[in-house]
């Protein structure tokens, strides 16, 4: 029996789910990806940008890039008090696989969690229908290359 768990059992493999953040998803649901990459931006990202709006004209891989490059070793990038999407979101957003693994996502999100003082917890099949269902933050469900 297949649920809506992952990773699913096929057999005596194992499949591994994957997600992504798809720009074109973001459009298509009537936001714009610059807006909503932009106010994610950390100081040291905003420091970097040539003028304070220069974010509007940028592509999606730019901001990423930026994002990345500036905004992982700030602590508030990773606030435990984010929600599960956002936490996912940003996650996505700067690590240096894409894309991610289901498990590899839970394992990012819990950490973050354990270290605060109120600890959180998600199991892995939960996220994995949390994500599924995303309708704003262009996370979806892709298949390695």
């Amino acid at each position: 029996m297949t649920t809506d768990s992952s990773p699913e059992v096929s057999g005596t493999e194992i499949q591994e789910r994957f997600f992504a953040i798809n720009p074109n998803a973001i459009e298509a649901a009537g936001r714009s990806v610059n807006a909503l990459l932009s106010s994610r931006l950390c100081e040291a990202s905003r420091a970097k940008l040539k003028s304070s709006d220069a974010w509007k004209t940028m592509k999606f891989r730019e901001l990423r890039r930026l994002i990345k490059q500036n905004c992982v070793t700030d602590p508030e990038f990773f606030n435990p008090q984010f929600s599960v999407m956002e936490m996912s979101f940003r996650i996505l957003l700067t690590h240096p696989k894409d894309p991610l693994s289901l498990t590899q996502l839970h394992y990012e999100i819990m950490h973050v969690w354990m270290e605060s003082s109120w600890p959180r917890h998600i199991d892995i099949a939960s996220l994995g229908r949390v994500l599924t269902h995303d309708t704003y933050y262009g996370v979806v469900e892709v298949t390695p290359q």
